[in-house]
């Protein structure tokens, strides 16, 4: 298992590899949508991408600092074949190590907290008062 950063945010939209998993992580994934996140959050240096690579690459996962203390993951998806075989866990550790933070936090509409809480992450519930939305921020820390 190999895990990088990816230094070129072009490579998320012409990467056929790392363009497949990182729609696994988005809502409504287009082409325009895939180059707007390339774009705005990893090509104007506000988050860092990171793959992790078996044969082909298999997991991706894409943080933004928030401060000096953590990071909040923006995308983290794991091609299905791999899953459950320690990828996402491995691309946390990387990134808490690559990104000297402590703490990793990540806000979900709960489809995914099972496999969220088995990665170490606590939640606690939002709901905005105004739209009735409910989502789940996560903390991992250690």
């Amino acid at each position: 298992m190999n895990i990088y950063k990816i230094d070129n945010h072009n490579e998320i939209i012409t990467n056929s590899q790392i363009n497949k998993i990182v729609r696994l992580a988005m809502f409504n994934p287009t082409d325009g949508r895939v180059k707007t996140v390339a774009d705005g959050i990893y090509g104007k240096q506000q988050g860092s991408f990171y793959v992790c690579e078996m044969e082909d690459i298999v997991g991706i996962i894409g943080v933004k600092r928030v401060d000096n203390a953590f990071v909040q993951i923006m995308h983290l998806a794991v091609e299905e074949d791999y899953r459950k075989q320690g990828v996402a866990r491995a691309l946390l550790e990387y990134v808490k190590q690559a990104e000297r933070v402590d703490e990793i936090i990540i806000e979900t509409d709960g489809k995914d907290l099972k496999v969220l809480k088995k990665l170490g992450f606590k939640f606690i519930k939002e709901e905005d008062n105004m739209t009735g939305l409910v989502k789940f921020v996560g903390r991992q820390e250690g």
